[in-house]
């Protein structure tokens, strides 16, 4: 059972979960803590559960059914091309299979944390699937994936609270920039193969100088964000001491690259950004 489990969380990259998870974790705690507007027909730690288990299938389906998308592409691409699909390790069917699954079992989940969150459930699921097609038409492909995982922040405040407020916005904003940023990152690997394939990114339209540089602005207004989160929230003067000490890692992850030395981009990707989402979460919950 464990080979096939780990060909299935390689498919998903399920420890890639960490970036977006905290996020949600965070916006449910501070909408909490402002006041909860409908009473979780599960309860407070019920409705918490439901919540972790919505984004992990949410992720999940948006994942298996990119791999599914991008299948063709990836085996073309040395980057990619021992990916489970490309590979055989996991059958095109399969992973429909995982993508159905992962799909209604997010939708049992909104159902059950209340009809206001099965309203948006579709609308959510069709941002995170159609995600997989905005390469092959916009270079603004990063601030779409940087969307999807705002919107599992912005999710789980309206779980608590479903009306407009500023808070979940800010979060949500600062979310984005920071998914957008790091995934710039990650995409200057594929530059020449986007090119030739004429697929869509930043490092493909503007070179990978410049697509440094607007990762490096997109991170930049992430910490202001994340600054401002703070202010609109109230949250103590700790809390801005922290956003300091992890915009330092903002920096650093752009120090262990230039245009000329991307062999350090997946350390930058995974371990800075992982650390960046935990340590937020972390020091959220330990100032409220």
């Amino acid at each position: 059972m464990f080979p096939t489990f780990r060909k299935y969380s390689n498919l998903i990259a399920l420890p890639h979960s960490v970036f977006a998870l905290p996020f949600a974790l965070v916006s449910f705690l501070m909408a909490s803590r402002k006041g909860i507007l409908v009473t979780p027909q599960l309860g407070l730690m019920g409705s918490l559960l439901t919540v972790v288990i919505c984004v992990v299938c949410a992720r999940t389906a948006a994942m298996a059914f990119n791999r599914l998308v991008d299948g063709r592409i990836d085996a073309l691409n040395p980057r990619t091309a021992q990916r489970e699909i490309p590979s055989g390790a996991v059958s095109p069917r399969n992973s429909l299979y995982l993508v159905i699954g992962a799909s209604a079992v997010f939708f049992l989940g909104a159902a059950a944390l209340g009809g206001h969150c099965l309203m948006l459930a579709p609308v959510v699921l069709a941002l995170l699937l159609g995600y997989s097609y905005a390469k092959r038409f916009t270079w603004a492909v990063h601030f779409i994936l940087g969307l999807c995982l705002a919107a599992a922040a912005g999710g789980a405040w309206w779980v608590l609270r479903p009306v407009v407020e500023v808070e979940p916005m800010v979060l949500m904003l600062g979310v984005l920039l920071w998914v957008s940023g790091f995934d710039i990152l990650y995409s200057c690997q594929d530059y020449d193969f986007d090119r030739e394939h004429q697929l869509h990114s930043v490092p493909a339209r503007f070179g990978i100088s410049q697509a440094l540089q607007i990762a490096f602005i997109s991170h930049v207004l992430a910490v202001v964000c994340f600054f401002g989160f703070g202010v609109v929230s109230n949250l103590p003067a700790p809390y801005f001491y922290g956003v300091l000490a992890l915009s330092a890692v903002f920096l650093g992850q752009h120090w262990l690259m230039s245009p000329t030395n991307l062999s350090r981009v997946n350390h930058a990707f995974f371990t800075c950004n992982g650390l960046i989402s935990l340590s937020y979460f972390l020091l959220t919950v330990s100032v409220l």
